[in-house]
């Protein structure tokens, strides 16, 4: 049986690499917050939360956990930023751990749960779940709670793609897609995706192995688990090096440390650790993760056992389970006197088909990735509409999401649709697809 005594070292860089992971998350999020959910932002968390003070009882902090229901002004949400930044750099530096680690998965639950749309990708969930873990380390049956959280978390990616029905997961021909349907491709995947079909299903058969069956060697006797190790992290690596996924790869990547027990590391980073606890408590508490971490595994193929678990401690997980095959794009546009019309400029998301992809990593652009899940929806959601609004007043917390705006204050802004793809003698081809947001007017003075 296993020894979950023997992964001390683990747990000590693990507990480092999350607060890096942590500082990235929260660094990344103070350069939008403002712009994002400050009351002039485009989904301002106060708003959100008065509405549903108004319609709900007590069972409001159950529902949405979040320190915001106190308040939710910008000086409120940066300074939650700031805390957050704080308390990662002393995690990093191994300051008090455990109460870092505390505070650190309280202000990251506090943005999750109220942050709606912008705050709703897998890896956020992810870091939680990774995040409230990590508060019962050094505790030994953690460490078999976080290897069933990195089994999950790719069996349900590779078994999600076969449960979708899509086609192209069975007959590989998903790679040929991927690289340019992507939200946000890097450089490198423009010149991937221009590599021999037999090479792209030769890809995607190796990534249904090592999702669905490597996993099943993070519980097998060493030397084994350092199979998986290596090709767990090598998929990563790959996937970090082709598409910008912000701090997924980094994380998924420190899962993968509780694969190496500390007979195992190299000399130079058997740091001593902590003695583990011998808490009965925590031990149920572990079994109960694993537990309801089985439901949502079972329930990719039984929808009916799955079930939301509180606090976001357990979460599905699966992502392109539907390979995307097209690439609309919302391209934002402004004018003066509603003939001649300027793009407003996006710092990541593709606009001008002769602009390369960027780098972004790991930074995440919410608005920009958001605008990817929206355009394939091909229809005017409500935040849109409110980002829109806010453009045409000027808002500066909101215009400094992008890198660059035709005009401050327009007369008018529009939102037209382009069918993108990888070019062959530009980085982008597009074709105008149609209007998705007719022209919208600046109100006069003196109008509501």
């Amino acid at each position: 049986m296993w020894d979950l005594t023997a992964y001390s070292v683990a747990q000590f860089w693990f507990h480092r690499l999350l607060g890096g992971i942590y500082l990235i998350a929260f660094a990344s999020l103070l350069t939008q917050v403002t712009g994002l959910y400050g009351p002039r932002g485009i989904s301002p968390i106060g708003d959100f939360l008065s509405k549903l003070r108004s319609r709900t009882s007590w069972h409001r902090y159950y529902l949405i956990p979040s320190l915001f229901w106190w308040r939710a002004d910008a000086r409120c949400l940066v300074t939650v930023c700031w805390i957050g930044i704080a308390a990662s750099i002393a995690m990093i530096l191994n300051f008090s751990p455990t109460i870092m680690a505390i505070v650190l998965w309280l202000a990251y639950l506090s943005f999750v749960g109220a942050g709606q749309e912008f705050l709703s990708y897998q890896w956020d969930v992810l870091l939680l779940e990774a995040g409230f873990a990590a508060l019962f380390l050094p505790h030994p049956m953690m460490v078999l709670a976080l290897w069933f959280l990195l089994f999950r978390l790719m069996v349900m990616s590779g078994l999600a793609k076969f449960a979708s029905g899509d086609p192209s997961w069975r007959d590989l021909t998903g790679l040929t897609y991927h690289y340019w349907t992507q939200p946000l491709p890097t450089p490198i995947a423009w010149y991937v995706h221009r590599l021999p079909l037999w090479l792209h299903k030769a890809s995607c058969a190796l990534t249904h192995a090592v999702e669905i069956a490597i996993p099943f060697l993070i519980f097998a006797p060493w030397p084994l688990p350092a199979i998986a190790f290596f090709a767990l992290i090598t998929l990563q690596v790959l996937i970090l090096l082709t598409g910008n996924y912000c701090f997924f790869n980094l994380l998924t990547i420190a899962l993968c440390l509780f694969l190496i027990p500390d007979s195992q590391f190299p000399e130079p980073l058997r740091i001593a650790y902590e003695a583990p606890w011998n808490s009965p408590i925590i031990s149920i508490l572990a079994v109960a993760l694993i537990l309801l971490g089985l439901q949502h595994l079972v329930g990719i193929f039984y929808p009916r056992l799955k079930q939301r678990v509180p606090f976001y401690i357990v979460n599905p997980y699966g992502l392109f389970a539907y390979m995307t095959k097209e690439r609309p794009e919302v391209i934002l546009e402004a004018s003066q006197d509603g003939v001649h019309w300027h793009p407003y400029t996006f710092r990541y998301k593709p606009g001008d088909p002769e602009s390369r992809p960027r780098v972004n990593f790991p930074h995440q652009p919410r608005l920009d990735w958001q605008l990817w899940f929206l355009a394939l929806r091909k229809f005017p959601e409500p935040w849109l509409l409110r980002l829109v609004e806010r453009l045409l007043e000027g808002e500066p917390a909101v215009e400094k999401l992008f890198q660059k705006i035709p005009f401050h204050r327009p007369t008018y802004v529009r939102a037209q649709l382009y069918e993108y793809r990888f070019g062959k003698a530009d980085w982008w081809e597009r074709v105008y697809q149609g209007e998705l947001l007719p022209p919208i007017e600046k109100p006069h003075r003196g109008q509501s």
